[in-house]
C-alpha cells in the first residue's frame, strides 16, 4: 500500500469545499504517522484529534474488527485520494465488463477477468482498493443503513448487471 502512494505527482481535488493540489505521497504522509502535524504544500495538517490511533478506538471500528490498514485507507478515501481511487475504479469497470461479456459471472470468472482488466488499465491502487472494500464489508456487518434510506449512485455510459438491480436474500442490492 505504501508503494502505491509513493508518487509525488500532483493532482487537484475538492476537499473541505476548496479545490486543492496534492499528491498521493503527501496524503499518505498526512494520514499515517501517529502524532505527526505540519504543513504540506500549503495545507495545515495539525489534526491531532484525527490520528489513526484515535480512529482505532472508535466503537464501530472495534465492533467491526477493522485493522489499521483498513482505517488508514478509509481516511485516505474520505480526503482528496477519493478522486484517484474513483478514477481507477471507473476505468476498471468498462474493461471488466468487456472481459466478462460471455461468462457466467462465477467467482472464478470474475477473478480471471479482474486480473486481465488490471493489466489493461495499469492499475495503481489495487491493494489500497482491496483494503478499502475489506473495511467497508466489515463495517456493513455492524452498521446497517436506517430503514427507508435510499442510496444513489451515478453511472455514466454503463449498464448495470441485473444482479446489481435486484435485492439479495438480505434485501440489499447494488453494493455494500
Amino acid at each position: 500500500m505504501e508503494r502505491e502512494h509513493a508518487s509525488s505527482e500532483t493532482f487537484t481535488a475538492w476537499n473541505n469545499d476548496k479545490l486543492r493540489e496534492t499528491s498521493p505521497l503527501e496524503q499518505f504522509k498526512m494520514v499515517l504517522p501517529e502524532g505527526w502535524a505540519g504543513t504540506i504544500n500549503g495545507w495545515d495538517y495539525r489534526r491531532e484529534k484525527l490520528m489513526c490511533a484515535d480512529f482505532m478506538e472508535h466503537t464501530k471500528v472495534k465492533e467491526a474488527g477493522l485493522k489499521k490498514p483498513e482505517v488508514v485507507v478509509a481516511r485516505l478515501y474520505t480526503g482528496p485520494m477519493y478522486k484517484k481511487y474513483n478514477e481507477e475504479m471507473r476505468s476498471f469497470l468498462p474493461v471488466m465488463e468487456s472481459e466478462l461479456k460471455d461468462s457466467a459471472w462465477t467467482p472464478e470468472d470474475m477473478m480471471k477477468a479482474a486480473a486481465r482488466a488490471r493489466e489493461k488499465i495499469k492499475a495503481r491502487f489495487t491493494t489500497t482498493i482491496l483494503i478499502l472494500v475489506s473495511g467497508l464489508l466489515k463495517l456493513r456487518l455492524v452498521d446497517k443503513l436506517p430503514d427507508g434510506r435510499l442510496v444513489f449512485r451515478g453511472f455514466s455510459g454503463l449498464e448495470a448487471h441485473p444482479r446489481f438491480m435486484f435485492p439479495d436474500e438480505k434485501g440489499n442490492r447494488g453494493g455494500v
